[in-house]
């Protein structure tokens, strides 16, 4: 028992001494944007089991927009001219990932892995009828899934500062609802649709400041 307990004491030790090495880089924390056009942003969390192996969490193409409209027209699914008042859009992406690290120099890295990819994009339209009499909300809501690659670099600026560039292909799968609600008697309407795609575009390079820390 007592050899048992010693050799644990000194396994945990050496775990402790492991983890506390000044080799071992650090966690990291990034600030990032995604959409060069919308300006979106995200963060991430990298989780460092080694100086090559991360895991990573991400939150990615996060907005949130309200306004109002004016001189916009749409029709219902029943032909009804709508003009839109208001409108508030709202979209977000979680993924988490393995990712691997390989020194191309003493200031840059690069990286590479994949990740799966879940989100949900929200938009909610307030119209009224041509002769303002029938006020109409139409909800419209995207989930989507999938998987995506993760390749880039990492460029040390000062010590524990550095920026990042990543290229995120990815493939999804998507379904949309659109719901319009009336407050009278035009009758409620929901559309579905499904749709598969294969996203890569400027929007899918993401830039970042990058904080590595140690545990």
């Amino acid at each position: 028992m007592k050899n048992t307990l010693l050799q644990l004491s000194i396994l945990l030790c050496t775990l402790s001494a492991w983890a506390q090495n000044s080799t071992y880089r650090g966690d990291e924390f990034y600030a990032t944007v995604q959409s060069l056009r919308d300006l979106d942003f995200g963060f991430a969390y990298k989780y460092g089991f080694n100086n090559s192996t991360y895991l990573r969490f991400d939150l990615l193409n996060a907005s949130y927009s309200k306004r109002k409209l004016e001189n916009f027209s749409m029709i219902d699914p029943n032909g009804t001219l709508l003009n839109v008042s208001e409108q508030v859009q709202s979209n977000y992406d979680l993924g988490i990932g393995i990712e691997k690290r390989k020194d191309f120099n003493e200031h840059m890295q690069f990286l590479y892995g994949v990740s799966a990819i879940a989100g949900r994009s929200g938009q909610t339209t307030e119209a009224i009828t041509a002769d303002d009499k029938v006020l109409t909300e139409i909800i419209n809501t995207t989930w989507r899934y999938g998987a995506g690659l993760n390749l880039g670099i990492l460029v040390r600026i000062v010590e524990n500062l550095h920026l990042g560039a990543e290229l995120i292909p990815k493939y999804m799968i998507s379904t949309e609802k659109t719901e319009y609600i009336a407050s009278a008697v035009i009758s409620n309407q929901v559309q579905k649709a499904k749709q598969q795609d294969f996203y890569l575009s400027m929007n899918d390079v993401r830039f970042s400041l990058v904080y590595r820390f140690k545990r």
